[in-house]
């Protein structure tokens, strides 16, 4: 639910920004990060709040 703490648990991922002026995750929201070096920008597809989700996106250069 945190998307800051995302760096801690989920490896390669660096400097989550949410967009939209969103402060917390849900359907819809749209954030910047870094995974594995590479910018991406994506957005949530699916959420459940403790129980699920799903993002997907592109790189920022794509």
């Amino acid at each position: 639910m945190d998307p800051a703490a995302w760096p801690g648990f989920y490896p390669g991922v660096e400097h989550v920004q949410l967009l939209d002026g969103h402060e917390s995750l849900r359907l819809g929201t749209r954030f910047d990060t870094n995974l594995a070096g590479q910018d991406v920008f994506a957005s949530v597809q699916e959420f459940e709040p403790m129980t699920r989700i799903a993002w997907g996106g592109h790189p920022k250069a794509w």
